[in-house]
């Protein structure tokens, strides 16, 4: 059967124009939403609420948008000063009702409408609420073993909140324990944070996680002639621990080993400025400062240095050096 032309045409003008009629909206539609949603909220149905006034949005978007509807851009304007705040006082009370997930899709939610809104004072919540519930899930995960999930968390609290220091803390522990090679970059990241939000304590206990971490690989490496090694660690906990006399005192040591004997004595020099420790604690550095000046052909330092270190129990030795090698004046 032939099809009429004219009937054809409007048929294909139907169709082209059938999604714009469903998708039309109305005042009536927008308000029915509002009322609802109103009504939801007054009952303490937050879902179904946040739904409503959502659906009232759509209707008042379009209706500004396509007909310049001054009634529904005012109902539009009141809807976006309460989703934000819905939004995150749901995903509260899931939060304290250990409906953690949820909870935190909705605190998100509300950042995310807070921020399309321009509602700050949400945005600044949330921002707070969101970082601590990743560190609390990152913690649970810890103590579960789970370490790439606590990871995982670390990252979203410290995106979240660039300056949350107890994130980098965890984080930096579970790369130490995994012995993973971006340990050392994270810690200095943490210490960084824990400057900008002067968290002293935080700072210092990821000071000490990296510096008895490189310390103790470095004292491991010396003990097994791996000397590049130990260098290459004792100058990393140098960076988490700038004034270290023991760890000046480990390189002086290696230095000297190596036959690098200017190297061994800047570095026992250093030893010297920061070691707290008395004479006697000072007198073993100035012995390795005195053998290295002496095989540099510096006998006036090197005497200067074993007398020095001529106290305690490297008298002995120092003096032999004084007397009977040197034959200081």
């Amino acid at each position: 059967m032939k099809v009429d032309v004219k009937i054809k045409s409007l048929i294909t003008a139907l169709l082209f124009l059938a999604p714009f009629v469903l998708n039309a909206q109305t005042l009536e539609d927008a308000q029915k939403a509002y009322n609802a949603a109103v009504t939801a909220n007054n009952e303490g149905n937050l879902p179904e609420a946040i739904a409503q006034f959502n659906v009232c949005l759509e209707a008042c978007d379009y209706l500004v948008e396509e007909q310049e509807d001054e009634t529904a851009e005012e109902l539009q304007m009141t809807v976006q000063g309460v989703v934000p705040k819905l939004y995150l006082q749901l995903g509260s009370d899931q939060l304290q009702n250990q409906q953690i997930t949820e909870g935190l899709e909705n605190i998100y939610k509300a950042k995310e409408a807070g921020n399309k809104f321009g509602d700050k004072e949400t945005v600044e919540k949330a921002n707070k609420v969101i970082p601590q519930v990743h560190y609390k899930l990152a913690a649970q995960f810890y103590k579960e073993e789970k370490l790439d999930e606590a990871i995982a968390e670390c990252d979203k609290a410290i995106a979240a909140d660039a300056d949350y220091t107890n994130a980098y803390y965890i984080k930096a522990a579970i790369l130490k324990k995994k012995e993973d090679a971006a340990f050392k970059t994270v810690a200095l990241e943490g210490i960084a944070a824990c400057k900008r939000s002067n968290d002293t304590k935080n700072e210092q206990k990821i000071v000490d996680l990296g510096y008895k971490s490189f310390l103790k690989k470095g004292v491991d490496a010396k003990g097994a002639s791996k000397y590049d090694e130990a260098i290459s660690n004792l100058n990393s906990a140098l960076e988490f621990s700038p004034n270290d006399a023991t760890a000046f005192y480990l390189l002086a040591s290696i230095y000297s080993a190596l036959g690098k004997n200017a190297d061994a004595i800047a570095a026992g020099q250093k030893a010297i400025e920061f070691e707290t420790g008395g004479d006697e604690a000072k007198a073993k550095i100035y012995m390795i400062i005195a053998e290295s000046q002496a095989k540099k052909g510096d006998n006036v330092a090197a005497c200067a240095a074993y007398k020095k270190a001529a106290v305690g129990q490297y008298a002995e030795s120092a003096n032999y050096q004084i007397v009977h090698v040197l034959k200081c004046q």
